[in-house]
């Protein structure tokens, strides 16, 4: 069974509040569909190429609109 590693640091990391920004989301519910993208791709797209924003939407579970998730 394949794992990630997850930091202290993620919910402060500028990348996640500026995610949270675009998004206008809360950075907890951003971290919380980063870390499901993660382990979806750990089974579904190990090399992660040819991914498209509605691949990431799917793996993400992100209940917002697929392209404004993936083009920042």
């Amino acid at each position: 069974m394949a794992w990630i590693e997850v930091h202290q640091s993620l919910f402060r990391h500028p990348k996640l509040a500026r995610a949270s920004l675009l998004l206008r989301r809360d950075r907890y519910m951003v971290a919380g569909h980063l870390i499901a993208l993660w382990l979806w791709a750990l089974d579904a797209a190990p090399d992660g190429n040819n991914l498209s924003p509605e691949d990431i939407k799917m793996g993400a579970d992100w209940p917002g609109n697929a392209k404004k998730l993936t083009e920042n």
